[in-house]
């Protein structure tokens, strides 16, 4: 089992509340992306695409129209006169000019699609992932590491306890240590009177066998 040496507890935290902002800001990229994603998808599929055919409809109504204008002005010619006609001509080359063009940007819509289709799958397999990252992986290592910081926390505060629990023991000790070697030392200074209260007995009875014993018929 790996061990680790902790030296702050309030480095720890501040790294969890940096792991907790680095989760909250992965999730808030990967929300813009997914939108930015979406906006594009729908550019391509919807947006650009009815455009093109909005104005490839318009074209066609514009083709015909100059087109007929361009046949009244030819059929307004006598046998013997020739109309140029110029500006009834270019109207339709431009127009079909410009339906050829919405033609082929429907096409390459189309063609973009598919391959913006193809690369979708993969950004929303890298988006995934990510995403399980923010929400699983580092949400699991954010609450695995507050789980250790309060269990740290919890054994400093015992450990603490029970340091300032034998310091006061200590003290406690060393208080009443002399207050024993005061009554050992009382006691033995009685001790060593007490034979002293025997002398003046012994010295009383020394005098009184001295005294000379009285005779028989003595007066005493």
């Amino acid at each position: 089992m790996s061990g680790a040496k902790v030296f702050s507890l309030e480095a720890l935290e501040r790294f969890a509340q940096d792991l907790q902002l680095v989760r909250q800001s992965l999730l808030k990229e990967l929300d813009g992306l997914e939108l930015e994603t979406r906006r594009l998808t729908g550019w391509i599929d919807n947006d650009a695409d009815a455009y093109w055919r909005g104005q490839l409809q318009l074209s066609q109504r514009r083709l015909s129209e100059y087109s007929q204008q361009l046949s009244r002005c030819l059929a307004s010619v006598r046998p013997n006169e020739q109309r140029p006609c110029t500006e009834e001509k270019k109207r339709v080359a431009r127009e079909k000019e410009r339906l050829q063009l919405c033609e082929q940007k429907i096409k390459q819509g189309q063609a973009a699609s598919l391959r913006w289709q193809q690369h979708l799958l993969k950004v929303h397999t890298k988006l995934h992932r990510c995403r399980d990252l923010a929400e699983a992986e580092l949400l699991v290592a954010h609450d695995r590491l507050k789980s250790h910081i309060e269990r740290l926390i919890n054994y400093t505060q015992l450990r603490s306890g029970a340091s300032a629990i034998s310091t006061n023991r200590s003290a406690a000790t060393s208080d009443t240590m002399p207050v024993a070697n005061d009554a050992s030392h009382l006691e033995g200074s009685m001790l060593s009177a007490a034979p002293l209260e025997e002398h003046p007995t012994e010295q009383s009875s020394d005098r009184t066998s001295s005294l000379p014993t009285p005779q028989s018929g003595e007066a005493l």
